[in-house]
């Protein structure tokens, strides 16, 4: 192992991706201690890497970025003052500013044309081919640390359970469905930003229909955009509804103390996940989107997909937003599996 004491862990992107990323700073904790493990994330993820029991310090790049001047922005990043930054999720932006720092490693993958300038330690991996995880995948870019290992996902999930998060206490406006275990309620989250197929919104109606018929307190959640289209489709059932009143701190209290969260590949059911909440992930079995890449990891988490005969994606959904075939998971199949809880 080289001689390294900090090591910075760039995930700038989406709140899911973020959450498949915490293994590498629990797997580099407990195999190299006294090192301080660092992320560099946006504002609106900070509160899963601030969370994290194996995170030393959590620094925004919104705030180095908000620097009017470059030599003041490569000031920012010179004082975080680690040894190592791990380009985790490639940002252009992001590694332009670091290539100027007094940071003397900088790992990345081959497959970006802009690596070969921004970064001087190069890992040549695929994720788009690869029949692994994406967290898995993240484990190719300690290469460069000396560490040749690929964690199972059995191994992974160590990483991720409740005691694995500091968890603020609930918000004081949240109901007590929340705190009452014969009550906890069932999250439903339809919107995916488009990351991936979505599950309709007609049949997260009909699932929370069914689902209420059975006893279930169901919740809705979402952003208060998705809040302006969902909140007139399920008025006329009796749920209750977050849609952008809780911050992210809030959201991951609110998960950690609910039944169960069902959704497509969204950051809520990572988080639910990782929070060993049961997950119950919808996904279509083809592409980039498909489980073998981006399902939820954690004990308690599982996927549904379509029957195999009714797939007729070849290579990945055109229209994440209207996919044919992840609505073709059968609703009674979900209640199913909240039936096994």
């Amino acid at each position: 192992m080289l001689n390294i004491n900090k090591i910075l862990i760039s995930r700038t992107d989406k709140l899911g991706d973020l959450v498949l990323t915490l293994p590498l700073a629990a797997f580099l904790k407990k195999n190299l201690p006294g090192i301080n493990i660092s992320y560099l994330v946006r504002d609106y993820a900070l509160p899963i890497a601030d969370s994290y029991n194996f995170i030393d310090n959590v620094y925004s790049f919104d705030q180095i970025d908000s620097e009017p001047q470059i030599n003041k922005k490569i000031d920012s990043i010179n004082s975080i003052a680690a040894d190592t930054v791990i380009f985790a999720y490639p940002d252009y932006n992001v590694m332009r500013l670091f290539a100027k720092s007094k940071i003397p490693m900088r790992i990345a993958t081959s497959h970006r044309y802009y690596s070969f300038r921004y970064a001087n330690k190069l890992v040549n991996f695929s994720r788009k081919n690869s029949k692994l995880h994406e967290a898995q995948l993240n484990f190719f870019l300690l290469h460069p640390l000396q560490i040749d290992y690929i964690p199972s996902i059995t191994e992974l999930e160590q990483f991720y359970g409740k005691d694995k998060f500091i968890l603020h206490d609930l918000p004081v406006f949240v109901p007590n469905d929340f705190i009452d275990p014969n009550n906890c309620p069932i999250i439903l989250h339809p919107g995916s930003m488009g990351s991936a197929p979505n599950f309709s919104t007609d049949n997260f109606y009909l699932l929370a229909k069914k689902l209420l018929a059975l006893g279930e307190n169901v919740y809705i959640t979402g952003s208060s955009e998705e809040g302006k289209y969902l909140l007139p489709i399920f008025k006329d059932l009796n749920v209750k509804t977050f849609f952008g009143s809780l911050d992210l701190y809030q959201l991951m209290s609110v998960i950690a103390n609910a039944k169960a969260v069902i959704a497509s590949s969204t950051g809520p059911l990572h988080i639910a996940a990782s929070l060993c909440t049961n997950a119950i992930g919808l996904y279509v079995p083809m592409g980039t989107f498909a489980p073998h890449r981006w399902a939820p990891i954690g004990q308690n988490a599982k996927v549904l997909l379509p029957p195999f005969n009714k797939v007729i994606c070849h290579n990945h959904c055109l229209n994440p937003e209207n996919c044919y075939c992840i609505n073709q998971i059968a609703v009674d199949e979900i209640i199913d599996m909240v039936k096994s809880f």
